[in-house]
């Protein structure tokens, strides 16, 4: 019971859909019940990234500062793929500056 409701939960997902969310948010609820201090605002630490799109008449991709960001992001996308390859360990320091001082960048 417990394999076929985990394939079916896992193929649900997959489609986006999380079946189990009543059941997660009832666990939070019941939780809280017996929580001393109110629940803290629950925060990603993940960081939102918006693409901008190119401005009308200017191709996307064209001129130095968008070649200059393509290549940036290109070697960020690297440092990344490295990580889930090898782990965040496997990173020499200048990668590691690199990805931080990136990530600070707006």
């Amino acid at each position: 019971g417990g394999a076929g409701f985990g394939y079916l939960y896992a193929k649900q997902l997959g489609r986006g859909n999380n079946i189990a969310s009543g059941f997660e948010r009832f666990l939070d609820w019941f939780g809280d019940l017996f929580s001393s201090s109110p629940a803290p605002q629950k925060r990603s630490n993940l960081k939102t990234v918006h693409k901008r799109k190119s401005t009308p008449g200017t191709p996307a991709g064209f001129g130095t500062r968008d070649r200059n960001k393509k290549e940036q992001q290109e070697k960020i996308d690297a440092i990344l793929d490295k990580i889930s390859k090898s782990g965040y360990d496997s990173l020499t320091k200048q990668e590691k500056d690199y990805l931080f001082n990136a990530g600070k960048e707006d």
